[in-house]
């Protein structure tokens, strides 16, 4: 196929074509999550740990992986990267903020947590929803 013939067929394409189909060549693929998220609302207090600032809030959901957490402050300030830590019903949870949104702080947990352990920390939202 000639240049001057390649050009010419491609004028024939209207313009937002090309770019449709230039936009789903380079779409991502779906993003699918590695833990099932259990939704809760457990009143907690996130520990920052380089400074020792302690943030309080509510945890909104929880997986084996992360979590979000909502602080009771009227704006959030961008965290992202910063290590924290989190106690609840005993079971303590180490990780980082690995993003911020209107939300709340996404967390990442440092090893995901296991089954005996995400109850563990279920179990203390449904107490506080029977007092």
């Amino acid at each position: 196929m000639s240049l001057d013939r390649f050009l010419e067929n491609f004028r024939k394409v209207p313009v937002m074509w090309r770019f449709a189909d230039w936009m789903l060549e380079r779409r991502r693929p779906r993003y699918e999550r590695a833990f099932r998220r259990e939704q809760c609302e457990i009143d907690c207090t996130l520990i920052a740990v380089k400074r020792m600032v302690r943030i309080p809030g509510r945890l909104l959901d929880i997986s084996a992986g992360g979590a979000l957490f909502r602080p009771r402050l009227c704006y959030l300030m961008d965290r992202r990267g910063e290590p924290v830590s989190l106690t609840i019903n005993g079971v303590e949870l180490v990780g980082y903020i690995a993003h911020t949104m209107p939300k709340g702080y996404g967390l990442r947990f440092d090893a995901p947590l296991v089954d005996h352990d995400l109850d563990c920390v279920l179990s203390a939202g449904d107490a506080a929803q029977i007092a």
